[in-house]
This record gives C-alpha cells, structure tokens and sequence, in this order.
C-alpha cells in the first residue's frame, strides 16, 4: 500500500503527464519539472498552517509555470475551500499565463476558476471616458472615439484588449485610487474595475502582480480571504517590497491633489458651503510653494541628519491651514445628501492629509529605521531592514517562491535572511536546468567596446554597429534587449536604415502595445 509521499508523487507526475500532452505537442522528458510538482504538491498538503514557505529555484528550461500550476490545481481537487493567489514581476508574466498556460490547465480542471487582478490604472474608467468623449475642445479624432465606443462593447476594459491608445490619451481615460468615485459613480454597477473585483470572490486561483498582492498584505485588504500565495518570479520579491515601503513625495503628488480639488463635484460642494474663493486661492498657492520646495533640495543625496527646509515647513503649514476649511464643507455636504460631492471631498481630503504626513515624517526624520534621501526633485524614505516587515505576512500566509535564481553560492540563506522567512518551517528546493548550454549556446563578447559612462553616444554607434552584423548573419531572428528605451529607439533608427537590403520584420517596444507585440511574435 502507497504511504501518503509516494501516493502525492504518483499523482502529481500523472496529473502533470496529462497536462503536457493536452498541448498536442510530444512530450519532453524533463525529470525536474516532474521533482518541482511532487514537491509543491507535497508542500501544499503539508502546509495546513500559516508559517510555511517552500523556495524553489528552477533553472532555465524546466517548465516552472505548467510544474506549480498543476501542483496547485491537484491541491485545489481535493481542497475546494480554499483559495490560492499567484503573484508575477510582470504584467508580460501574466498575461502569459492568462492567455497561454491557464488555458490549457482549465481543460484538464474545468471546476476550478481562475481570475486576474490588475491595478486601477490598468482599466477604463467610464465616467473619465464619456466625460472625455463628451468634451466639446477635445482633439481627439472622431474615428478614434468611435473605434474604441465599439470595442467597449464586448470589453472587460483592460488596456491589453482595447485597440491602441495613446499615452496621453489612456492618462485622461483609465482609472486611479485617488480619484475613483466608488459607489457613488453613476457607472459603478457597469465599472469594469468593480467587475474584475466582484469576480474574485468566486475565484479559486486568483493571478496577480507583486506590487498588488504587497499593497493587500502590507497595507490593506484587495482581496478576498486566502491562505496560500505564490511569488513567480521571486528574485524580485525584494526589490519590490523595497518599493512597496518606500514613501515619495514629489510634484505629481501635489498636482494630484490639486487636479482633485478642481473636479467639479468638489468644487460643487465648496461653492455650495460658501468656500470657493478661499479654495481657488489655496489651490494657487498651494502649487507654488511645492515649486519653491521641491526647487531648494538641492543636490541628490541622502539626508542623515534632519535639515532646516523652511519651504518645506512653507508647504506643510500651507496644506494643515486649510483642513478646517475642508472638515466645513464636508459636514456642509453630509447636510445637503450630495453623495458624489462628498465622495469627492472625502477623495480630497484623504489625499492630502496622507502627502501631509508623508512630508513631516520626511521633514523630522521620524522613523528612526528609515532612511531618507532627496533625488530628482523629490524627496523619499524607506526602511533600513525589510526582514521585520516581511515577518509579518509570513506569519498570515503560506508561501511558494519561485524563480530561475535564488541562490547564492548554492545557498538559499541570503534571499531567507533578505525577507525575514522563518528558520524551521523554509523548505528549499534547487533544480538545474536541463538544457545543456556548452551545445546549444555561443558567447560572442566584441572587443574594445567604448564605456556607456563615460561616452553615451560612442557606446550606442558601437552597439548599433554590432547589431547591424549580427542581424545580417541571422537574416533577424533575434531578441535584442536594451535598459534604455531611447538607446532601444537609437539602435533601430540606424540599424533599420543600413538593412533595407534585408527583409525583417521589425517588432519595436512602444510601437505598440506589449499584448499586440506577443501576439504576433
């Protein structure tokens, strides 16, 4: 008779069998995609309580997505209760497994339901849309308005599957969560964010992105109850909890707040309060004395010791003078029953007194574990140690960590220190890549490359050069990856010029949209 480890194991490698063939391709045989599923598998029944996280670095090739995605569907036959959230770096990732690998597993687990969580600005926004479409002094064409009115029909509003839209016109249409009207929107039962939300709650597997799934368990609820959470990806974690804690305050924040005080819902409630000279003249002034603010930090550089900054005391007094004015009109709204005006209000009013604390904090140093620093005309702390943070999700959760690197010099101990994972309940798990590299990969290092530190411009003609020769020999059929987008734009531009002779097919980032680019790759 099978003990409960070999009957999981034998289970997982059948399940994981079924699914690779249900891609109507041949089977290869990767051993270590089956090793990650029995272990996963084995990991989740395990793992009955909080505290428990399994590491699993899988090399290049393995199959990692198909591998998890099975364990976590197997665990999910028999426990139907439960709810499990997969979070991944990229929206690219995700979208990957939405469109491509989920599919695949729904024909084999057709009970179990799937649903994808994105951030606000991720889906239109309606009222910003007909509001948009409706203005009389907009310039924008009106076969482009028209083309999108049609593709809203059947849309669930993300912008991955609108036709392309501008950036600076999906800035003015798509939603935000500082300005969002909630239940008091006149489109809030058609709201294609609130639907995307609603459906979470029948979900069993929820597929997310890192930044989100941060704010729910660092900050507060976005989703519905679950005990299980895995990290794709994972080599990112850190820097992206760094972020999620790192607090910024700069121009935009202000701007923020202002374009929510002109609103006209908000400007509304303080003409009706009798309060709207005194906000046009706040407004004003509040502007200008960000300008003078943000214009005196200075040089970039950390800030160890608390500075003088008296335009930053300026801005701060500016922003608390005001809130007895806004506390008015709100109880002057709550009297009158304008919903939408207290909303927007309420938006207002949040908003500031949030970039009011974020500024003292920043202005008295008052985090004695943060460290603070100035840069590009905006100011910013985080903490020093995000292993205390860190402790408290995995004390709430069960965790998975995946990524083709975790270790260093074949440990996992730095990434379980880094992010504070319990000593005796971290489960680790390392697999090689089954791909042999010394037959199927070539190092081409050029020589006497020009330092992109010291001589921007020679670097890029030396890699435009290069590209050029490489494409030439390969007649295109290369990925060629840039950390700069105008070096990406630069390279094209003189390299698309010197091969007209050769036919390509160039796919270039921002062109168009990343859905549309992977589509047609």
């Amino acid at each position: 008779m099978l003990n409960m480890r070999e009957k999981l194991n034998k289970e997982a490698e059948q399940a994981l069998e079924q699914v690779i063939r249900s891609l109507g391709e041949k089977r290869e045989e990767r051993q270590e995609q089956v090793i990650m599923t029995q272990f996963l598998r084995r990991f989740l029944e395990f793992a009955d309580t909080p505290q428990h996280v399994a590491l699993v670095e899988a090399g290049t090739g393995i199959g990692k997505s198909f591998a998890y995605l099975t364990a976590l569907c197997e665990y999910l036959q028999s426990h139907r209760s439960e709810r499990i959230v997969i979070a991944t770096n990229t929206l690219t990732l995700m979208d990957q497994l939405t469109l491509k690998d989920i599919p695949f597993l729904q024909k084999m687990y057709p009970q179990i339901v799937f649903a994808v969580a994105k951030g606000h600005h991720n889906y239109l926004c309606l009222n910003k849309f007909y509001q948009t479409m409706n203005n009389l002094f907009s310039d924008l064409p009106d076969s482009e308005k028209e083309q999108l009115e049609a593709a809203l029909i059947d849309s669930d509003g993300e912008r991955s599957s609108l036709p392309d839209v501008s950036e600076d016109l999906w800035r003015q249409i798509r939603c935000e969560s500082h300005d969002c009207l909630g239940q008091d929107c006149i489109y809030a039962a058609q709201c294609y964010f609130n639907r995307s939300r609603w459906n979470l709650k029948e979900a069993h597997v929820i597929v997310t992105n890192h930044a989100l799934v941060l704010v729910d368990l660092m900050q507060q609820p976005v989703f519905p109850d679950y005990n299980h959470i895995l990290f794709d990806e994972a080599h990112n974690l850190e820097n992206n909890a760094t972020n999620s804690l790192t607090v910024g305050i700069h121009l935009s924040r202000i701007r923020e707040i202002y374009q929510l005080a002109d609103t006209s819902p908000c400007m509304e409630a303080f003409s009706f309060a009798e309060r709207s000279s005194i906000l046009m003249q706040w407004k004003q002034k509040l502007l200008a004395l960000a300008a003078l603010f943000f214009n005196s930090l200075g040089e970039d550089g950390r800030d160890v010791e608390v500075q003088e900054y008296p335009e930053g005391w300026d801005l701060l007094e500016h922003m608390e003078a005001f809130e007895s004015d806004i506390c008015w009109v709100q109880e002057q709204t709550k009297k009158s029953g304008e919903g939408l005006q207290g909303t927007s209000v309420v938006n207002f009013y949040n908003d500031l007194q949030k970039v009011r604390d974020d500024l003292k904090i920043w202005l008295e140093h008052r985090i004695e574990t943060a460290v603070y620093w100035h840069e590009n005309d905006s100011c910013f702390y985080a903490p020093i140690d995000l292993s205390e943070q860190m402790q408290k999700i995995w004390e709430k959760k069960n965790a998975i960590l995946v990524s083709a690197t975790l270790t260093i010099g074949n440990t996992f101990e730095h990434v379980r220190r880094q992010l504070g994972l319990p000593e005796d309940t971290t489960y680790t798990l390392k697999l090689n890549s089954p791909f042999c590299y010394r037959e199927n990969a070539l190092v081409y290092q050029p020589a006497f490359a020009p330092s992109p530190r010291w001589d921007s411009e020679a670097f890029t003609q030396f890699v435009s050069d290069i590209v050029e020769k490489v494409l030439r020999q390969t007649q295109g059929h290369t990925f060629v990856l840039f950390t700069s987008y105008k070096m990406l734009q630069q390279v094209y531009e003189t390299a698309s010029l010197r091969l007209t002779d050769v036919p390509l097919e160039w796919m270039i980032q921002g062109r168009e949209s990343k859905a549309r680019l992977l589509e047609r790759y």
